[in-house]
């Protein structure tokens, strides 16, 4: 348990495939102290909220994200928005304490996938977390086809 306004940001960029499940932002802190915006990538132009100070949620986003002490939980990885989910997960995420005026941020890079030619996704994926350029996390066990 967190006390007061300890605040533990250790975000990275992450590269996921489109139906991963659960991927987590880590910023350690109690959920109440911090606000949590995604700048979508179907919508970069309209930041949300997800959650604010005071642990008020967007309720059209809880079917895409949920909030906890480690961080925030993205449920399903989504390039496009759908009738359930307003915006797309893929996106720039910032947070940012309640204690502190620094936002931190990271970006979640979510890889549709390619049915056209025969490529291994798997050197699909590693060529973009390999990548210098993008500065990108991967997870480890990514989603089989």
């Amino acid at each position: 348990m967190f006390l007061g306004y300890e605040c533990l940001p250790n975000l990275k960029n992450i590269a996921v495939y489109e139906g991963e499940p659960n991927t987590i932002l880590n910023f350690s802190t109690d959920p109440r102290n911090v606000t949590w915006k995604v700048y979508p990538t179907t919508d970069e132009l309209d930041p949300r909220t997800i959650i604010d100070y005071g642990g008020v949620r967007d309720p059209t986003l809880t079917g895409l994200y949920d909030v906890n002490q480690t961080g925030l939980i993205v449920k399903n990885a989504t390039t496009t928005p759908n009738s359930v989910n307003p915006i797309s997960s893929a996106g720039l995420y910032v947070g940012q304490c309640a204690s502190n005026t620094n936002k931190t941020g990271a970006k979640l890079l979510v890889v549709r996938k390619f049915f056209g030619r025969v490529v291994s996704k798997h050197f699909a994926l590693a060529r973009i977390c390999n990548s210098t350029l993008h500065h990108v996390f991967c997870r480890p066990n990514p989603i089989t086809v």
